[in-house]
């Protein structure tokens, strides 16, 4: 029987260090370590491993979830493997027989390579134990059973492929596919071999993102005579993923437009999950799966759609990388985007495209380009060309860039498009190169023209709001929320109001605590019009909002009659109240 254990304590770091302020020198550690890449040139993680009797005879793998940077794996002075990756996680053989009582020395150098957000990780480290014939554990860190889905009418076929390691003539494999609730529904037990097992799924539950997102459970049995020498369980769902003539993307046959938000620091899955309800994304880009949270797995039980920003280093392990994360991964129903690099030349984009086809037909490819850039693109275009509005794009330019996007589209007639709010970070370099900021609500009129010029006529197969998190250590403030997800933005609730259809309404609270006029304009952002506006609860003379755009509400002169006032906006039955002080300006 497969077992697992933690093997994340009492690693022993050693670091040639960049910076003097803080030194890793024979420091002890616990998995999984995040710090930024900059940092360091090399670290040497150390730890040791002891057989219990447990593991007598049995063969022994360490699991690495993820390493950002090349890295070298020895058993005292023989090296068990390496891997240069950014994403996918790996494994080395230990032993092929382990002897209870038996100290293993292990050493892994690692050559640290940021990820997007600057940060090195050395992810978690798994201990696997498995009979000396076992589902296959070499290959590209994959779960040794890969499952693909075809639905056809009201019946699905699965297909099936085992990989044995060491297998055996009187061996068999026993497949049972459940229901996430534990209820059996499909059940065959064949020989080991390459072919596909075909298991019919008549009238199968599908996997239709947010509210059909039904899962399944695939057992697999490795048996000999009546012991069990090896068992996983891979979770995996029913689903089609199309992209028709119209160039929309569909779930099931059913156009879904995507609503989502780029999530880079996954650290705070739950909240960020909860944060992600209220504002009812559909859909998340990501470029980072990081070992303290599985982000794919929680995106398949909340029917959350995934986009997948491949990290991009020009080199040949990129291709190595991604050929891995696909196979480990492609069983996730919510997995349907995988997206090449803007930095990327038509060579290294075709390749990568073709990675994609063969190792996860079912995942689209996307191509990330800027919206006047130059770059010539691939002979064979992708599924879908990701086009990032940038945060430096004055509100008074986004027509013009409307145009450029036009022609770009023009331009590749057979591609779908996708649009990133790449958000400013509330800073701007005056032409004296003095820094100044930019305000809250002057982001907020940011969001709203840029939504309203670009994604209004819904051309697009989806649309990404920018960051929901400020970047690590509150630096910059491009975010829909902190860091700390303490504080959400006004942005946040403009959002809302364009992709939510849970009525709210929510009065922008940027730079609305303290005034210095006796009249200032409020705006408000709901989904539930028309919407009035009530002072200190004279409910007798209520202020009727003027609709800037969909969603957007602003109330003109609004008369405060006290030193600290009480406004509360009003839509259908939905109510949000706000304090302002006056304060004369001195």
């Amino acid at each position: 029987m497969r077992e697992l254990s933690d093997f994340c304590g009492g690693w022993m770091m050693s670091a040639e260090n960049t910076e003097q302020e803080k030194r890793y020198d024979d420091s002890v550690v616990n998995l999984p370590f995040i710090h930024r890449a900059s940092a360091f040139t090399d670290i040497v993680f150390t730890n040791s491993f002891t057989a219990t009797e447990k593991l007598e005879g049995e063969t022994v793998y360490l699991e690495f979830r993820q390493v950002s940077g090349a890295v070298k794996v020895f058993r005292g002075e023989t090296l068990l493997g390496e891997h240069d990756g950014m994403v996918s996680a790996f494994r080395v053989k230990l032993t092929d027989e382990a002897h209870a009582g038996e100290t293993y020395e292990i050493r892994a150098e690692v050559r640290p390579r940021g990820r997007s957000d600057g940060n090195f990780i050395f992810g978690r480290v798994t201990v696997v134990s498995v009979s000396r014939s076992h589902f296959d554990l070499d290959g590209c860190g994959g779960p040794g059973v890969y499952i693909a889905a075809d639905v056809s009418g009201e019946k699905a076929q699965l297909r099936v492929k085992t990989k044995i390691t060491n297998p055996n003539n009187y061996d068999v494999v026993s497949f049972s596919v459940e229901t996430d609730a534990g209820v059996p529904v499909a059940s065959k037990t064949e020989k080991p071999t390459e072919a596909d097992t075909v298991i019919d799924l008549p009238l199968p539950e599908l996997w239709g993102g947010q509210k059909d997102a039904h899962l399944y459970v695939l057992k697999a049995a490795l048996v000999r005579d009546t012991t069990v020498l090896d068992n996983l369980e891979l979770p995996f769902g029913v689903k089609t993923f199309e992209i028709q003539e119209d160039k929309f993307f569909r779930v099931n046959g059913l156009k879904l437009p995507l609503n989502g938000v780029t999530l880079s620091d996954c650290s705070h899955l739950k909240t960020d999950k909860i944060l992600l309800e209220m504002l009812d994304a559909n859909a998340i880009a990501t470029d980072s799966l990081p070992a303290k949270a599985d982000l794919l797995q929680e995106c398949d039980r909340t029917g959350t759609v995934v986009w997948f920003d491949m990290p991009y280093s020009g080199e040949e392990t990129d291709f190595d990388d991604l050929r891995d994360f696909l196979r480990q991964n492609r069983n996730h129903p919510s997995l349907a985007f995988i997206c090449c690099s803007e930095a990327a030349d038509t060579a290294y984009a075709a390749r990568f495209m073709a990675v994609c086809k063969e190792n996860a037909p079912d995942v689209f490819t996307a191509l990330r380009r800027g919206i006047a850039d130059p770059s010539p693109l691939p002979e064979e275009l992708p599924d879908v060309i990701a086009v990032a509005i940038k945060g430096e794009s004055a509100e008074d330019d986004f027509t013009a860039l409307r145009g450029r996007f036009e022609d770009l589209k023009a331009a590749c007639p057979d591609a779908s498009f996708a649009l990133f709010a790449s958000a400013p970070d509330g800073r701007r370099t005056a032409e004296t190169g003095e820094e100044t900021s930019m305000s809250e609500s002057d982001l907020c009129v940011w969001h709203e023209k840029l939504w309203n010029v670009f994604y209004r006529d819904k051309s697009t197969i989806g649309f990404f709001a920018g960051q929901l998190t400020d970047a690590k250590g509150g630096a910059g403030s491009a975010g829909l929320v902190t860091y700390d997800r303490r504080y959400i933005r006004d942005p946040f609730w403009f959002y809302k109001s364009q992709f939510s259809a849970t009525a709210f309404v929510k009065i922008c609270a940027a730079e609305l605590a303290k005034v210095n006029v006796k009249k200032p304009d409020i705006k408000c952002y709901t989904n539930t019009p028309p919407v009035t506006l009530t002072v200190d609860g004279n409910a007798k003379r209520p202020y009727k909002g003027e609709e800037l755009y969909d969603g957007v509400y602003v109330f003109r002169k609004v008369a405060l009659k006290n030193k600290i006032s009480t406004v509360e906006a009003a839509a259908g039955d939905r109510k949000d109240t706000a304090k302002i002080t006056f304060e004369k300006s001195k």
